[in-house]
């Protein structure tokens, strides 16, 4: 099995990085992953589908 060596980085590298990034990240256990962007036509979707189900 193939293993890949982690890069591990601090939080304080983490924002660090986020201030001057074009798209948002998050931070898990040292690790950074790019977040997935909702467009204004997915939300509102969503929003429609959340009032539909509340009783």
């Amino acid at each position: 099995m193939f293993k890949s060596p982690l890069n591990i980085i601090t939080v304080e590298q983490y924002l660090e990085a986020e201030r001057y990034s074009n798209i948002r990240h998050e931070y898990v256990a040292g690790q950074v992953f790019a977040m997935v962007g909702a467009s204004e036509e997915h939300n509102l979707i969503a929003t429609n589908i959340i009032a539909i189900l509340h009783l």
